[in-house]
């Protein structure tokens, strides 16, 4: 009998062990829920195409890329002196709130759900240049 209740507290533990992991690691980035998140908010604006700017810069090859640096775009000065690069950690924060990552972006718009964010990184990070 103490067999029994020892392991279904163990079992217990284990399980709270894991909900709580799971709560801090956050949810599971999606690149193809990205996706679609892209072309429904990011695409009037911005190209994943090579070299096809438009109101906003293409973002192919975004992940790894100077901030204020895709050629041919003209970039506000507040980006191009950001000294940032577009890592996924970067680019999650900066479309958390543009405007308080660098103070004087065009940027307008901003991803306020995590979820959101998280999944058009992924999908981002697939782009390539």
């Amino acid at each position: 009998m103490k067999t029994i209740r020892f392991l279904g507290a163990a079992a217990a533990g284990l399980l709270a062990a894991a909900a709580a992991q799971s709560a801090s690691a956050g949810p599971h980035a999606d690149a193809a829920k990205g996706k679609a998140v892209f072309a429904a908010q990011c695409s009037l604006c911005h190209s994943t195409s090579r070299g096809v700017e438009g109101a906003a810069p293409s973002l192919a090859g975004v992940v790894g890329r100077k901030a204020g640096s895709e050629p041919g775009f003209p970039f506000t000065k507040a980006l191009k002196s950001s000294g940032l690069t577009w890592t996924k950690d970067n680019l999650e924060k900066f479309l958390a709130g543009p405007g308080k990552m660098v103070p004087g972006t065009a940027m307008p718009i901003s991803l306020p759900k995590d979820d959101d964010r998280d999944n058009v990184v992924a999908y981002l990070a697939t782009l390539k240049k």
